[in-house]
Protein backbone atom coordinates (compact mmCIF):
# COMPACT_ATOMS: atom_id res chain seq x y z
CA UNK A 1 0.00 0.00 0.00
CA UNK A 2 2.65 2.61 -0.61
CA UNK A 3 3.82 2.81 3.10
CA UNK A 4 7.08 2.92 4.68
CA UNK A 5 9.33 0.30 6.26
CA UNK A 6 8.70 1.48 9.70
CA UNK A 7 4.93 1.91 8.75
CA UNK A 8 4.32 -1.73 7.74
CA UNK A 9 6.24 -2.87 10.47
CA UNK A 10 3.82 -1.08 12.91
CA UNK A 11 1.01 -2.20 11.10
CA UNK A 12 2.06 -5.47 10.84
CA UNK A 13 3.61 -6.84 14.02
CA UNK A 14 2.20 -3.10 15.72
CA UNK A 15 6.02 -2.72 17.28
CA UNK A 16 8.36 -0.05 15.91
CA UNK A 17 11.26 -1.22 13.69
CA UNK A 18 14.28 -1.34 16.65
CA UNK A 19 11.52 -3.44 18.93
CA UNK A 20 10.72 -6.15 15.79
CA UNK A 21 15.16 -6.26 15.39
CA UNK A 22 15.20 -6.71 19.04
CA UNK A 23 13.13 -9.48 18.71
CA UNK A 24 14.78 -11.19 16.30
CA UNK A 25 18.45 -10.75 17.42
CA UNK A 26 17.54 -11.93 20.49
CA UNK A 27 15.36 -15.08 18.91
CA UNK A 28 18.59 -15.77 16.56
CA UNK A 29 21.16 -15.60 19.43
CA UNK A 30 19.30 -18.11 22.20
CA UNK A 31 20.98 -21.06 22.20
CA UNK A 32 17.74 -23.91 20.69
CA UNK A 33 15.45 -23.56 18.17
CA UNK A 34 12.40 -25.06 18.97
CA UNK A 35 10.50 -27.43 15.90
CA UNK A 36 7.33 -29.20 16.08
CA UNK A 37 5.15 -30.82 13.20
CA UNK A 38 1.51 -30.46 13.68
CA UNK A 39 -1.04 -31.60 11.10
CA UNK A 40 -3.11 -28.77 9.64
CA UNK A 41 -4.93 -27.99 6.74
CA UNK A 42 -4.58 -24.53 5.57
CA UNK A 43 -7.28 -22.89 3.55
CA UNK A 44 -6.84 -20.76 0.88
CA UNK A 45 -7.38 -16.83 1.87
CA UNK A 46 -10.15 -15.03 1.22
CA UNK A 47 -7.89 -12.04 0.56
CA UNK A 48 -5.57 -11.44 -2.32
CA UNK A 49 -2.18 -10.06 -1.93
CA UNK A 50 -1.44 -6.73 -3.31
CA UNK A 51 1.96 -6.52 -4.99
CA UNK A 52 3.15 -3.16 -4.88
CA UNK A 53 6.71 -1.97 -6.04
CA UNK A 54 9.04 -1.37 -3.25
CA UNK A 55 11.34 1.62 -3.85
CA UNK A 56 15.33 1.47 -4.09
CA UNK A 57 15.46 2.82 -0.43
CA UNK A 58 13.32 0.80 1.11
CA UNK A 59 14.84 -2.73 -0.15
CA UNK A 60 18.28 -1.61 0.57
CA UNK A 61 17.48 -0.43 3.75
CA UNK A 62 15.78 -4.19 4.37
CA UNK A 63 19.07 -5.90 3.09
CA UNK A 64 20.75 -3.82 5.44
CA UNK A 65 18.78 -4.44 8.59
CA UNK A 66 19.47 -8.33 7.24
CA UNK A 67 23.11 -8.23 7.52
CA UNK A 68 23.00 -6.48 10.79
CA UNK A 69 20.63 -9.00 12.14
CA UNK A 70 22.32 -11.48 11.31
CA UNK A 71 25.53 -10.45 12.71
CA UNK A 72 27.07 -9.19 9.68
CA UNK A 73 28.30 -5.67 10.97
CA UNK A 74 30.28 -4.31 8.16
CA UNK A 75 28.66 -5.61 5.64
CA UNK A 76 25.62 -3.68 7.25
CA UNK A 77 28.16 -0.63 7.69
CA UNK A 78 28.94 -0.62 4.02
CA UNK A 79 25.54 -1.33 3.17
CA UNK A 80 24.06 1.60 4.84
CA UNK A 81 26.43 4.18 3.73
CA UNK A 82 26.14 3.01 0.41
CA UNK A 83 22.13 4.31 1.11
CA UNK A 84 23.38 7.28 2.66
CA UNK A 85 25.36 8.42 -0.50
CA UNK A 86 22.66 7.13 -2.59
CA UNK A 87 20.21 9.31 -1.01
CA UNK A 88 21.84 11.65 0.95
CA UNK A 89 19.53 13.39 4.52
CA UNK A 90 17.55 10.46 4.74
CA UNK A 91 16.63 10.08 8.13
CA UNK A 92 16.05 6.27 8.58
CA UNK A 93 19.61 5.55 7.01
CA UNK A 94 21.05 7.92 10.01
CA UNK A 95 18.62 6.19 12.68
CA UNK A 96 19.64 2.66 11.08
CA UNK A 97 23.48 3.53 11.27
CA UNK A 98 22.90 5.31 15.08
CA UNK A 99 21.53 1.83 16.05
CA UNK A 100 24.17 -0.19 14.71
CA UNK A 101 26.65 1.84 16.74
CA UNK A 102 24.82 1.69 19.54
CA UNK A 103 24.30 -1.74 19.76
CA UNK A 104 28.12 -2.19 19.59
CA UNK A 105 28.61 -0.02 22.44
CA UNK A 106 29.78 3.46 20.55
CA UNK A 107 27.51 5.76 22.15
CA UNK A 108 28.74 8.85 20.73
CA UNK A 109 28.83 7.74 16.94
CA UNK A 110 25.17 6.67 17.75
CA UNK A 111 24.42 9.97 19.58
CA UNK A 112 25.85 11.59 16.34
CA UNK A 113 23.79 9.54 13.22
CA UNK A 114 20.23 10.39 15.98
CA UNK A 115 21.10 13.92 15.74
CA UNK A 116 21.54 13.61 12.27
CA UNK A 117 18.12 11.82 11.61
CA UNK A 118 16.09 13.92 14.29
CA UNK A 119 15.20 17.57 11.85
CA UNK A 120 12.99 14.40 9.35
CA UNK A 121 12.60 12.06 12.00
CA UNK A 122 9.31 10.16 12.10
CA UNK A 123 10.33 7.61 14.86
CA UNK A 124 9.78 8.94 18.90
CA UNK A 125 11.43 5.94 20.25
CA UNK A 126 14.55 7.01 18.29
CA UNK A 127 14.02 10.86 19.62
CA UNK A 128 14.32 9.24 23.11
CA UNK A 129 16.92 6.95 22.68
CA UNK A 130 18.69 10.37 21.28
CA UNK A 131 17.99 12.17 24.35
CA UNK A 132 19.15 8.98 27.05
CA UNK A 133 22.79 9.90 24.81
CA UNK A 134 22.97 13.43 26.44
CA UNK A 135 24.74 13.52 29.47
CA UNK A 136 22.81 15.94 32.29
CA UNK A 137 25.25 18.68 30.96
CA UNK A 138 23.24 18.66 27.63
CA UNK A 139 19.83 18.63 28.97
CA UNK A 140 19.23 21.93 26.66
CA UNK A 141 19.79 19.42 24.00
CA UNK A 142 17.78 16.42 25.74
CA UNK A 143 14.86 18.66 25.65
CA UNK A 144 14.87 19.19 22.07
CA UNK A 145 14.78 15.57 21.03
CA UNK A 146 12.62 14.69 23.72
CA UNK A 147 9.64 17.00 22.62
CA UNK A 148 10.22 15.77 19.05
CA UNK A 149 9.65 12.57 20.57
CA UNK A 150 6.30 13.74 22.00
CA UNK A 151 5.16 15.91 18.95
CA UNK A 152 5.62 12.14 17.01
CA UNK A 153 3.60 10.59 20.19
CA UNK A 154 1.72 12.61 22.48
CA UNK A 155 0.90 9.81 24.83
CA UNK A 156 4.80 8.70 24.99
CA UNK A 157 4.82 8.54 28.72
CA UNK A 158 8.11 7.83 29.66
CA UNK A 159 9.50 10.98 27.17
CA UNK A 160 6.97 12.87 29.52
CA UNK A 161 8.83 11.51 32.46
CA UNK A 162 12.59 11.97 31.35
CA UNK A 163 11.53 15.79 29.60
CA UNK A 164 10.27 17.03 33.33
CA UNK A 165 13.76 15.43 34.41
CA UNK A 166 15.89 16.98 31.89
CA UNK A 167 13.74 20.83 32.68
CA UNK A 168 13.97 20.28 36.04
CA UNK A 169 18.20 19.62 35.30
CA UNK A 170 17.59 23.20 33.28
CA UNK A 171 15.48 24.77 36.38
Amino acid sequence: EGKTTTEALQIVYNRAPEKVFADLQAYLWQNTINRGVFPAKLEKSAEEATLVPVSSLDSGVLIADLLAASGKRDDARTAYEALAKQFPGTSDISKSLGYLAWQHGDTETARKYFEEALPNATDPQMCYHLATLYHSAQADKAVVALLKALRLKPDYTDARLQLGFAELNLK
